[in-house]
């Protein structure tokens, strides 16, 4: 197992074929012959894998979701994801084998591309994440492992495929789906009592459960929500956002916690601004939310109505997360009023100006984490608009040179072909 580097696809991103010398079940960009190789720098890049379970898969589905023991770690460390761990932790992987995907008969798109462009999304936004340091324990993303090219046995021994293949830590947890069912209204129905999230023959220290109270449900929305606008802070944006998406834990790695953490999974429709085709254009690199000393303030982001797929595990349903307040009870007060509390995400208040207040050097003095309001944007909004015109000039002048440019080389040939056709006769 090699790394690899894919680029991106789909939608919001430039669409990049595949190249049309690149052999069937071969990888973009992937260096076929470090795996024929036996010099120490080549092998030293290569890991062994054992698969321990298949979490998820199967036929008709475009991503393999499956468990790793680590047999041997690489001993080489590329720098653009976390060292693969060799202490027996196990890793996820997500592969992505155009094997099992359905069939791309009258589609737009090959099976191959697609499973490219799979692949690339999901390692874009984990590489990214990584480099802003959102990666792993306390962050409500997974730790990031890389990217790699896996080799898999075919029917004649002599040949190999070579399928993309995401590694990340393992999450031992159960998603808010699954911990609930669903009523009449298709709202969250946590469970009455304590949930089993660890047997004995799971982790070292024994059996583990966790009562599904409100306060827990809030603790894993406040981890959540807090993530998603660290997100937008760093330029991306999560397209799917569900409770089967967000995992709850009591380990970190072999480690137990005494906390419950929250984590989000499923990054393959995580748009990563820098790498859009909007950031090519006008608007830039660098998204406007980015240009916030800290977060946006969840306030600004969040209400019930955006978060209706988790109504009954938090935001409360219309009759209360008890289901026994009286008949004036204003779910959406309840909320609107709980991001703005000490215990959640604090006042609206621009954070960097209170550090102003503070002075150099003070401590945060708030339970609270530090956000930003849209307003703090006012005063550089002009700016930014000049920018924008700015870089709209230049990209238009650069379009104009490349077409008078293309003109020119066409005049240039129609003349060569004219002058090789009068030398001919």
């Amino acid at each position: 197992m090699s790394q690899c580097s894919p680029t991106d696809g789909l939608s919001e991103y430039t669409r990049n074929p595949l190249p049309n010398d690149l052999p069937p079940d071969h990888l973009r960009d992937f260096d076929l012959e470090m795996t024929r190789s036996t010099r120490k720098e080549d092998v030293d890049k290569q890991a062994v894998l054992q698969v321990s379970k298949v979490i998820s898969g199967g036929d008709n589905n475009t991503v393999q979701v499956i468990l790793f023991d680590v047999i041997q770690p690489p001993v080489s460390y590329r720098g653009d994801a976390a060292r693969l761990p060799g202490d027996g932790t196990q890793v996820v992987g997500f592969l992505y084998d155009t094997e099992f995907y359905p069939s791309d008969e009258y589609t737009f798109y090959s099976n191959a591309e697609q499973a490219d462009g799979n692949l690339s999304r999901t390692d874009a936004a984990l590489k990214h994440f990584f480099s802003k340091n959102k990666t792993g324990h306390p962050h409500v993303v997974p730790q990031y492992y890389g990217c790699w090219a896996t080799r898999v046995d075919t029917y004649d021994k002599n040949a190999f495929r070579y399928v993309g293949l995401v590694l990340e830590e393992y999450i031992n947890g159960h998603s808010i789906e699954d911990i609930c069912d669903r009523d009449e209204y298709d709202e969250l129905i946590p469970p009455d009592g304590d949930v089993v999230f660890h047997m004995p023959e799971d982790v070292d220290d024994g059996f583990h459960t966790l009562e599904i109270s409100k306060e827990l449900c809030q603790e894993v929305m406040k981890q959540a929500v807090n993530g998603l606008v660290e997100h937008m802070h760093i330029g991306v944006q999560h397209n799917v956002f569900e409770p089967r998406k967000v995992l709850i834990t009591l380990r970190n790695g072999k480690v137990g916690l005494d906390w419950p953490r929250a984590v989000l999974l499923g990054f393959t429709n995580t748009q990563v601004w820098s790498k859009t085709k909007m950031a090519k254009g006008p608007k830039g690199p660098v998204q406007l939310l980015e240009h916030l000393p800290h977060p946006p303030h969840p306030f600004q982001r969040f209400s019930v109505t955006g978060l209706e797929n988790f109504i009954g595990w938090w935001p409360s349903p219309e009759v209360g997360w008890e289901g026994d307040e009286p008949g004036d009870f204003d779910n959406e007060a309840e909320f609107d009023e709980w991001l703005v509390s000490d215990e959640a995400f604090g006042p609206l208040v621009e954070a960097a100006d209170v550090e102003a207040e503070l002075g150099k050097g003070v401590e945060w003095p708030h339970p609270y984490k530090k956000y930003s309001l849209f307003k703090t944007l006012d005063p550089i909004k002009p700016k930014l608009l000049e920018e924008r015109e700015e870089r709209r000039r230049n990209l238009e002048e650069e379009e104009l040179k490349k077409d008078s440019d293309a003109n020119v080389q066409a005049l240039a040939d129609i003349n060569l072909s004219t002058a090789r056709t009068k030398g001919y006769k």
